[in-house]
C-alpha cells in the first residue's frame, strides 16, 4: 500500500480538493498495492505487536489551533470524543458491496430541519411544506477531504429548488469555459447561517433490515457566507470528477 503526498500539480483545476490518498478499500494488488486490511495487518512488523486491529480512524478539525490526526489500529475516544461517550456510543455502518474503490454507505433519504422557513401554502391556506427531497443517488462516500462535498447533479438541483421554495435562498449555477456547472453561488443578503437549515442524511446501519439513523450537515458545513453577503455552496456536482477525463 502506498501513501502519496501531492504538493504541486497541473491541469486539475476541476478537482481542487484536499484529503489523504491511499486509503481505498480496493484490492489493487495488480498495481503493486495491498488491500488496506492487509497493510494494517503487516504493521505488526513495525510496531512489534502480534495483532493490529483492521481499523483506522481520523480526527478532523477546522480550528487552526487544533491539529487533526490519523490513527491506524484503533481510535482514541478519551482524547477526541465528547466527554462521557464510550465505545458503546460508536455507530457502526454496513458498507455497500457494489463499490470496490470507495468507503460507501447506503443513503436512504435526505431531509431539512431548522432555520427560518418561508412556508408555502395551497389555495386553501394549508401548509404544503415537505422537508424531504427525492433522491437520484442512493450512496454516500466517505473520504478525508474537507474542501467540499459532492452530489449528483439531479440531487443538487432538487436541493437548490428546495432552498428557494422554502427558505427563499436564491442560488445560481456557475458554469466554466467548457459549459459545465462547477458550483453554485447564492444571494445571502437576507440570510444568516441561523436562517438556513441543517441538511440531514439518513444512512442505513443495517442493510438487511433497512435500519438507519439521520446525521446532520450544519449550515456552516454546506455553505460559506462572505462579508459582501454573497455565498458559495460547499456542495458541488459529482460529475466534476470526470469532466476533464
Amino acid at each position: 500500500m502506498t501513501f502519496l503526498a501531492v504538493t504541486h500539480a497541473a491541469d486539475i483545476e476541476v478537482d481542487e480538493f484536499s484529503g489523504i490518498i491511499g486509503l481505498s478499500p480496493a484490492n489493487t494488488q495488480a498495481l503493486g498495492h495491498k488491500e488496506l486490511d492487509e497493510f494494517i495487518g503487516r504493521m505488526k512488523f513495525v510496531t512489534g505487536k502480534q495483532k493490529i486491529k483492521p481499523i483506522f480512524s481520523f480526527y478532523l478539525t477546522n480550528v487552526d489551533k487544533r491539529e487533526g490526526s490519523m490513527q491506524i489500529g484503533g481510535f482514541n475516544l478519551k482524547k477526541y470524543a465528547k466527554p462521557g461517550l464510550t465505545e458503546k456510543d460508536i455507530i457502526w455502518h454496513s458498507l455497500q458491496k457494489n463499490s470496490d474503490y470507495f468507503w460507501t454507505m447506503s443513503l436512504a433519504k435526505v431531509r431539512f430541519s431548522g432555520g427560518r422557513i418561508s412556508i408555502n401554502k395551497d389555495a386553501k391556506g394549508r401548509s404544503i411544506f415537505k422537508n424531504e427531497i427525492p433522491l437520484a443517488g442512493n450512496s454516500l462516500i466517505l473520504d478525508t477531504g474537507m474542501s467540499f462535498g459532492m452530489a449528483p447533479m439531479a440531487d443538487l438541483i432538487n436541493i437548490v429548488k428546495f432552498l428557494w421554495e422554502n427558505y427563499k435562498l436564491k442560488c445560481d449555477s456557475v458554469i466554466n469555459g467548457d459549459n459545465v456547472v462547477v458550483s453554485y453561488k447564492c444571494d445571502c443578503k437576507n440570510h444568516t447561517l441561523e436562517d438556513l437549515p441543517t441538511i440531514e442524511v439518513y444512512l442505513l446501519t443495517n442493510l438487511s433490515i433497512n435500519a438507519g439513523q439521520f446525521f446532520g450537515i450544519a449550515p456552516e458545513d454546506w455553505i460559506s457566507i462572505h462579508e459582501n453577503k454573497t455565498c458559495n455552496m460547499l456542495l458541488k456536482p459529482s460529475g466534476l470528477l470526470s469532466s476533464k477525463r
